[in-house]
């Protein structure tokens, strides 16, 4: 839920994480805790509000007692999502059953994941990670395919780094010559995240580089393969 987001990133104050807000860590740790609700659950309104107060016993202790505000209802919650199965029904199938049809029908398919292994929650930067791993090998298992189904893993990234949220960020060109970047991006706060060199931590065959407009003028692209830790 996306209230949790925010209500604990204020409770945080200067020790929040930066979150995105976009109730993803919630998420994963209700299904962690087996109290998150399955989509096949939305199109049972008797079970989907069962699960829902099932969730709602905990997450309000937090949010009465924790967080100092208002218990949620379930009333409430329901009311808030019954636009949600008519929405969702057109995309929803056995998404299992349809990648192994295309796998025996010798079809390409195409898994794609977002971050690097720096953001991934086992081996990443601790405890400043995304919350689902961000590493290739975990492509089989969220899509529920043979890991030897993989034939061909490419890493397509930037030809530099950037970070959002909170935590360090080693190869930051904060206060250091930075090139004139042609490109802004921008995050849900609408501002510029900040910037460093390339750092190329994946387990991946080709390397895709792009945006490296930015980077003209300078004779050499600095990068980082490896890292190294005396703790």
């Amino acid at each position: 839920m996306r209230k949790s987001c925010y209500l604990e990133e204020d409770r945080l104050g200067a020790r929040a994480f930066g979150s995105t807000k976009a109730g993803i860590a919630p998420f994963y740790a209700d299904k962690a805790l087996h109290v998150g609700v399955q989509v096949n659950e939305l199109f049972n309104p008797g079970t989907l509000e069962a699960r829902i107060a099932q969730s709602l016993e905990t997450k309000n202790v937090l949010i009465e007692h924790l967080y100092g505000r208002s218990p949620m209802d379930v009333d409430e919650v329901m009311s808030s999502i019954e636009t949600y199965p008519r929405r969702l029904m057109p995309f929803v199938c056995d998404v299992e059953q349809l990648l192994h049809d295309g796998l025996s029908q010798g079809k390409r398919i195409l898994l794609e994941a977002q971050l690097g292994a720096l953001r991934d929650p086992d081996h990443g930067i601790h405890p400043f990670p995304t919350s689902s791993s961000a590493l290739a090998g975990f492509g089989s298992v969220g899509a529920g395919i043979p890991p030897y189904e993989i034939r061909e893993i490419v890493a397509v990234t930037k030809a530099y780094s950037s970070c959002v949220g909170s935590g360090s960020f080693a190869l930051s060109l904060a206060g250091r010559k930075r090139p004139s970047f042609a490109i802004v991006v921008a995050t849900r706060e609408s501002m510029e995240p900040p910037r460093g060199d390339l750092d190329v931590s994946v387990g991946s065959t080709p390397l895709q580089l792009g945006m490296a407009a930015g980077f003209r003028g300078l004779q050499a692209l600095p990068s980082q393969i490896s890292t190294s830790s005396d703790i």
